[in-house]
């Protein structure tokens, strides 16, 4: 099935848009968390290629993310991605700088019998880059 959509659709762009506000000082397992490259969305956790599993925490939050996937052959795909996120304690977000997270990201993919396996690289900074 996968294949037949590749060949009808050779490139697809997805937006992601998350935001959130707590008022107060919320609990640890409410909070919200950015980092990784995770795929279950448990509890509060957003993906954020380029940081680390949990990185940045707060109250409220804002996230914009696309991905543009190229589709080469029928299992082989290429994506690049850019985020933008403000988390923060504050009630609004964007307004203090440092809590300001940017990332861009490229990668390679292939679907295979027990899944797509990804190889990702993603910059989010000066010193958090790499391979997630």
């Amino acid at each position: 099935m996968a294949a037949v959509l590749a060949a009808l659709h050779p490139h697809n762009l997805q937006v992601n848009l998350d935001a959130g506000l707590s008022l107060g000082t919320p609990p640890i397992p409410y909070r919200y968390l950015l980092g990784s490259t995770n795929q279950n969305l448990i509890n509060n956790f957003r993906a954020f290629p380029g940081l680390p599993f949990g990185y940045a925490s707060g109250s409220s939050l804002i996230s914009v993310g696309s991905v543009l996937q190229w589709n080469l052959w029928k299992i082989n795909y290429i994506q690049l991605g850019a985020n933008i996120a403000s988390i923060d304690e504050q009630t609004l977000p964007f307004t203090n700088g440092d809590h300001l997270f940017r990332s861009a990201s490229i990668g390679y993919g292939i679907d295979t019998a027990i899944g797509p396996v990804q190889l990702l690289y993603a910059y989010a900074g000066k010193e958090l880059s790499g391979f997630t």
